[in-house]
Parts: C-alpha cells; structure tokens; sequence
C-alpha cells in the first residue's frame, strides 16, 4: 500500500500530497481522488487553496512581481521620456 491509499480525506492532507504520477499510475489512487474531487468541487473555496498549495501560492506571488516590476520600469520609462521631451 502507497503513502497516498492511507490519505485521510482532509482537504490540507490532498493539497499537500497530491502525487500526479501516483494519480496516473495507480487505479485504486485515481478513484479516492477523483470521489474525493466530486465531493469537494462544489464547495473547495478557490483563494484558500491557492494560499495553502506553496507552488500555487508561489506562481502567485511571481505574479505580483511581474506587476510590480513592470510598475515600477513603466513609472520610470515614463518619467525619463517626459524628462527627456521637456530637455528637447
């Protein structure tokens, strides 16, 4: 028996153990997510997974990044064009 046929069922337990290849290559795996995923799909609140899953969390915050940085260089771009006009 896998680590992953002894899950208890608990939300934090799946977003935290989920093995994808497990899921592709163990029939009994499979079926206890996919029941598992029916039940919850309807009710598992989006936001809180994306908090409690770190790779999730961390594409988010890599996210914010991108928007930061891009803030921050278009700021600056405009500043140095409009800079630049006035001194022409």
């Amino acid at each position: 028996m896998s680590e992953h046929e002894k899950l208890d069922g608990s939300v934090s337990t799946i977003a935290t153990s989920f093995d994808p290849r497990e899921w592709l290559m163990n029939d009994k795996y499979k079926n206890f997510i996919v029941n598992y995923y029916n039940i919850i799909k309807d009710t598992w609140n989006v936001f809180d997974a994306v908090n409690e899953i770190p790779q999730y969390r961390a594409l988010i915050e890599l996210l914010q990044l991108e928007y930061t940085v891009n803030h921050y260089l278009s700021a600056k771009s405009n500043i140095v064009d409009r800079i630049h006009s006035e001194l022409l």
